[in-house]
């Protein structure tokens, strides 16, 4: 019996221009994506695109089909390629959770990253 195939987005973003470096980064991502069991069905990229905000043409792109509903799981290489400011990250994969949207990283770099996040809250409520 085959394993049923899941369908997932990708995206990819370098800061600085580079047709090459974002190419890199996509054929990375398409092989990771086939090696777990999902069909790229979409691909959002920005090349030459800074992760200090969120209005980035192609990720904006991505969260109104997020929003949408057109999107079940996103692959990005690691968590930088989301966003550089962590709140807003944090804000952003809560939504995405929200959305029943599963983020993946490449680099595995997700859990790290969401364990951070609730363990500052934690603090943070205790005070």
């Amino acid at each position: 019996m085959q394993a049923e195939t899941r369908q997932a987005a990708i995206y990819c973003r370098v800061a600085t221009a580079s047709d090459f470096a974002l190419e890199k980064q996509r054929l990375s991502l398409h092989s990771f994506a086939e090696s777990r069991g999902f069909d790229v069905t979409a691909e959002y990229l920005d090349n030459g695109e800074k992760g200090l905000t969120l209005d980035r043409p192609a990720f904006s792109r991505l969260d109104n089909d997020m929003l949408e509903g057109r999107i079940q799981a996103l692959i990005v290489l690691d968590i930088s390629r989301i966003g550089r400011e962590s709140l807003v990250v944090s804000k952003w994969l809560d939504k995405a959770k929200e959305l029943g949207v599963e983020v993946i990283t490449e680099r595995g770099d997700i859990q790290d990253f969401e364990l951070f996040y609730s363990l500052l809250n934690q603090i943070i409520k205790r005070k």
